[in-house]
């Protein structure tokens, strides 16, 4: 039951109806007033909430793209699951597989979210390579020795800035390399599991094979900490 104040929703509403029939108007529509409130209010945190627990709202499309082609596998993956039942041992080390599939998905979705940002970040490179041609086109053509030496502290500056987009450009490298071992691994265990869960005996993958897709899928893990060091740096 939604409440504003302490007051619930439902009591406002009858509050609302019984000062109407008693023809009491002024408190009818405070109640009406209050009552509006309270449903707009509800309303808003209802919204918030959808938007909080949809892991792709924060992503560009180019990110989306990526982030539902892995859990469309971790879907895929949990109807296999379901649908192995009949078959205990499967089934077993399908929960496995489906719990490590839902870490790898939270991941990635918390990974493109950092990859975004490294591209942003990523933009200002061109603008430094310019600004390095320059500075080293006006040290050769500096004519005192305090100008170049003061053109040389800025040239070393914008290095350091050079060598920040090299990490940069290294971390998305591995952030994609990261989310192309996750979907490969996903995209392993669902034929797995899909071949398992047939009726056809003969073509049931062995478990140890399972078991072995498990163990490459807990090796994956998309850690963005260095990343995020390098963009608050």
């Amino acid at each position: 039951m939604k409440r504003f104040g302490g007051i619930p929703a439902v009591v406002l509403a009858i509050a609302t109806v019984v000062a109407a029939v008693m023809n009491n108007l002024p408190i009818a529509a405070v109640c009406l007033i209050v009552l509006i409130g309270v449903v707009a209010v509800a309303s808003m945190r209802q919204s918030a909430t959808a938007r909080a627990s949809d892991p792709t709202e924060d992503l560009n499309p180019e990110s989306r793209t990526l982030f539902l082609r892995i859990r469309r596998l971790n879907s895929d993956i949990e109807q296999m699951v379901e649908r192995s039942r009949s078959t205990p041992a499967v089934q077993y080390l399908g929960k496995e597989a489906l719990t490590e599939s839902n870490r790898i998905l939270a991941q990635v979705a918390q990974s493109l979210k950092v990859r975004q940002d490294l591209k942003k970040a990523l933009s200002g490179a061109s603008l430094i390579s310019r600004d390095t041609e320059a500075l080293e086109r006006q040290i050769s053509e500096a004519r005192t020795a305090d100008e170049r030496e003061a053109l040389e502290v800025a040239l070393q500056a914008k290095k350091l800035e050079v060598g920040h987009y090299v990490e940069i450009e290294r971390m998305l490298t591995q952030i994609d390399g990261g989310i192309k071992q996750a979907e490969a691994a996903l995209g392993e265990m669902k034929a797995r599991l899909a071949v398992s869960v047939t009726n056809d005996k003969a073509a049931e993958v062995p478990e140890e094979d399972i078991r072995e897709t498990i163990g490459r899928m807990r090796a994956i893990t998309l850690s963005v900490d260095e990343a995020e060091e390098i963009l608050r740096g």
